[in-house]
């Protein structure tokens, strides 16, 4: 015998031991038998070495290193085959985790439990009797104890990826995050692992579980006991900041949930008004507490037949790959408010997060967006010519930061009644990307609201604070009349052209 290591197992019984046994053997040895009543499972080296590298047997032999094992043995040999088989699984993670949540993944807080739920669901998925090795893991089971005891087996691996940079720890809550590296920020690579559909396909072509392992398949088939088992939930796992704390990215809950967590009460109303004009899917959601009301914006993302995205996809596609999917709006917007907030720029507070109904609980900004107050007649003109210069400010650090913001428009940059600058709705926004295009817009699309010599103005200003910071060969670029056609069913031509000679004269002071 190489090592042992002994395990709990669910049987139609109940709770026993099982202990597998890897022998240093010529030739494949699978074979399983009974001894002072507990099931005992030999396998030789090569064989559970295949499974552990290359998913051979399905991981049926392997998976059993994710369980809340005791060892014997050789345990160099041991850790050496359990960090192979747990560095696949959380590549693996790795992988799921930035195709389904995009650059939200980087943010996103892990507990370690969450490489070893996700891989379970997969396993169990594959092959259902898995489940008398991790009933454990179950939803609502109450042996967490047992996860623990699987969490401190995989810790070392965990901390070797910290020690490679492949994750960080977060200084608040001392959970995992992903660190990508800069080749994988715009396009991931496949899994280092076997995906669901490949493992099947090895399975199925190769005969492997019903040729290999014929009597360990069938008495784990038949011996019941697990099937009215729930899988677990790696979501659970899975953290998002918000202001009132850490928030599983499996939250269904509704606003009076998050409002509670927040407030530590129970609010005596809650009012939700539609927000924004035709199209927006936003709301003002008033909260009465005792004698004081609070006040957040909710945003719902909607599916791409959302008519203000299509539209803008159909007409502006050559110049700008909007984003349309609701998720990847949602990641990009939960992205960009940390990245840019963290470099020195003013984003809204997030309260609360529905990854699922594609939710999101901001604080409101009292103030004006820029649009409105150009075409409020209450608007101090002095003031007005100094924010409108800080805004072109604020644009040209985004670009500066190398972010561009997409939907780059008046209406979404704030002013405070302090006077200061919020960059929000950043659902488009990218690393990378077309600096022309958000400077062309913003002035361009204000000039739907202006007339000639108000629109020259705008832009000007707008131009001038752009320059403090931003290069001005991006704003030479952003003079191409092809922006002028884009814009064409926003704006009138002749104030585009307006605009464009605002941004001319910044350039030539």
């Amino acid at each position: 015998m190489l090592f042992a290591i002994s395990y709990p197992v669910m049987t139609g019984e109940g709770i026993s031991r099982e202990t597998l046994e890897v022998v240093k053997a010529r030739n494949s040895v699978v074979r399983t038998f009974r001894s002072d009543g507990e099931r005992r499972v030999v396998v030789d080296l090569a064989t559970f070495s295949s499974d552990v590298k290359r998913s051979a047997y399905g991981e049926v032999l392997a998976s059993r290193l994710l369980t809340p094992f005791r060892s014997d043995g050789d345990q160099d040999a041991l850790r050496a085959l359990l960090k192979t088989y747990v560095r696949r699984a959380v590549d693996d993670s790795t992988v799921d985790l930035r195709k389904d949540y995009g650059r939200l993944a980087e943010r996103v807080l892990i507990d370690p439990s969450h490489f070893v739920l996700k891989k379970v669901r997969g396993l169990v998925a594959l092959y259902p009797p898995l489940w008398r090795l991790f009933w454990w893991s179950s939803r609502g089971s109450p042996y967490a104890s047992l996860l623990n005891g699987v969490i401190e087996n995989i810790k070392p691996v965990l901390e070797e990826l910290v020690t490679a940079r492949a994750l960080s720890v977060d200084p608040n809550s001392g959970l995992y995050r992903l660190i990508l590296p800069p080749e994988e920020k715009e396009e991931l690579r496949d899994s280092k692992g076997f995906a669901l559909k490949k493992r099947i396909e090895w399975l199925l072509l190769h005969g492997k579980l019903g040729i290999g392992l014929p009597r360990l398949v069938f008495e784990e088939a038949l011996e019941g006991g697990w099937e009215t088992l729930s899988p677990p939930d790696p979501e659970e796992a899975l953290l998002i900041p918000t202001e009132s704390g850490p928030q599983p990215l499996s939250f269904e809950g509704d606003i009076l949930d998050i409002v509670r967590k927040l407030y530590g009460s129970e609010p005596s109303s809650v009012r939700i008004s539609r927000s924004g004009r035709l199209f927006n899917s936003t709301y003002l959601v008033e909260i009465s507490l005792d004698v004081e009301v609070k006040r957040l914006f909710l945003k719902r993302y909607l599916a791409w037949s959302d008519v203000k995205w299509i539209a803008a996809k159909l007409w502006s596609f050559p110049l700008r790959n909007f984003h349309l999917s609701p998720a990847a709006r949602l990641s990009n917007e939960l992205f960009f408010i940390t990245y840019l907030r963290e470099r020195g720029l003013r984003t809204p507070n997030v309260y609360g997060v529905s990854w699922r109904k594609r939710v999101l609980l901001e604080g409101v900004i009292q103030g004006s967006s820029l649009r409105e107050l150009w075409t409020s007649f209450d608007t101090d003109v002095t003031n007005l010519e100094d924010v409108t210069v800080r805004c072109g400010e604020s644009i040209a650090r985004t670009h500066a930061l190398g972010v561009t913001l997409g939907d780059c428009k008046p209406d979404n940059v704030m002013v405070d009644r302090k006077g200061v600058v919020w960059l929000v709705d950043l659902e488009q926004a990218s690393l990378g990307g077309d600096r022309a295009w958000d400077i062309a817009e913003f002035v361009l699309f204000m000039a739907r609201y202006l007339d000639l010599k108000r629109s020259k103005e705008f832009a000007r200003y707008f131009g001038e604070g752009y320059l403090r910071f931003g290069d001005d060969k991006d704003m030479e670029l952003a003079l191409d009349p092809k922006y002028v056609l884009v814009m064409m069913p926003w704006s009138p031509v002749w104030t585009q052209v307006a605009a464009l000679e605002g941004l001319r004269e910044a350039l030539r002071r």
